[in-house]
């Protein structure tokens, strides 16, 4: 095997920029700890707080390990859930189930996710230096069901197996493993309708 320097130079520039890193500067802060298996949110950006079903928004989430992490496979998961309507409420043993059908007969979901991959995979989580902030960005798609209204945004990074290990009480409870600690909120208003539709 070799390195053949002049092919890597023809090489186009496709790839993905390495993440931004940066010290934590003395007098900051985080918004969030324990977001997940060791690691803080120091700060969560939207670049909008008001957008329509279909859109898409970026997110901007800084984040800080303060230890070496284990080697493994780290997700993001970013939650966008809102309260049900007409004050509905289930009891907490059957919330999930009851909010599925509640969301298929009405037609319109009241949660929805986002799993991300931090840094696109350019730098693992595992790697991360400790102590020092790292910059991720998100582009998320608002779905055309989502029910209208103001929404929480919830944030979790965990360390996975190849498959999630679920408890019985994800399958019932509202807050399962997914749930993550609120950063911010966004409004989801109808999509705009088209221009010259009768």
């Amino acid at each position: 095997y070799g390195v053949d320097r002049d092919a890597l130079d023809a090489l186009p520039d496709t790839m993905v920029a390495r993440p931004f890193l940066r010290a934590l500067r003395p007098d900051e802060t985080v918004i969030a700890r324990s977001a997940g298996d060791g690691v803080d949110v120091v700060s969560f950006a939207l670049d909008r707080h008001t957008v329509r079903r279909g859109d898409r928004v970026t997110a901007r989430v800084e984040w800080i390990a303060w230890r070496s992490l284990p080697a493994g496979q780290y997700d993001a998961f970013v939650r966008f859930e809102r309260e049900l309507p007409d004050d509905i409420r289930f009891p907490r043993w059957l919330a999930k189930p009851a909010r599925k059908v509640l969301e298929r007969l009405r037609h319109e979901r009241y949660r929805f996710r986002h799993d991300h991959n931090p840094t696109a995979g350019v730098l693992g989580v595992d790697r991360w230096p400790p102590g020092v902030v790292v910059s991720d960005t998100l582009a998320i798609a608002v779905p055309d069901d989502v029910a209208t209204g103001l929404w929480q945004v919830q944030l979790r990074l965990t360390r996975q197996p190849h498959y999630p290990n679920y408890r019985l009480s994800d399958l019932f409870l509202d807050r399962d493993y997914y749930s993550g600690i609120p950063v911010d909120s966004i409004r989801i208003l109808p999509r705009a309708s088209r221009e010259g539709a009768l």
